[in-house]
């Protein structure tokens, strides 16, 4: 019985592609001036990363032994879901924050994905 999941080339993949929209998210956010960044524009943005986002989550949970990375999945929801709900609360989206949050997600993505690659070294 082991202790932790195995690595799983799917996660991998689903992490790197949802990465790189939640890169393109802020990335596009930070060249749209501060004043035309309501939350209207990237609604739809907010709403797909989710829908991905959550997919990663149940993904994870049908992993046995996974209680790791689905945490993690768990904490990437959350914070996804308090951005976007701040986002649309304040209608609007500073330089600050676009900074702030793209270099947090890529810390997290960054641990995600490491995590999974060290199951494959066990």
């Amino acid at each position: 019985m082991s202790l932790v999941a195995s690595y799983d080339p799917n996660t991998v993949q689903q992490l790197e592609a949802l990465e790189k929209r939640v890169d393109r998210f802020f990335l596009e956010a930070s060249v749209i001036p501060e004043d035309q960044r309501q939350y209207v524009r990237f609604a739809k943005q907010y709403m797909d990363i989710e829908v991905d986002i959550r997919a990663l989550v149940r993904t994870q949970k049908r992993r046995a032994s996974n209680e790791e990375t689905t945490k993690q999945a768990e904490i990437l929801i959350n914070l996804w879901n308090k951005d976007m709900q701040t986002h649309k609360a304040k209608d609007s989206l500073s330089n600050f924050m676009v900074k702030l949050r793209a270099t947090q997600y890529e810390r997290l993505f960054s641990a995600m994905l490491d995590g999974e690659v060290a199951k494959k070294l066990d």
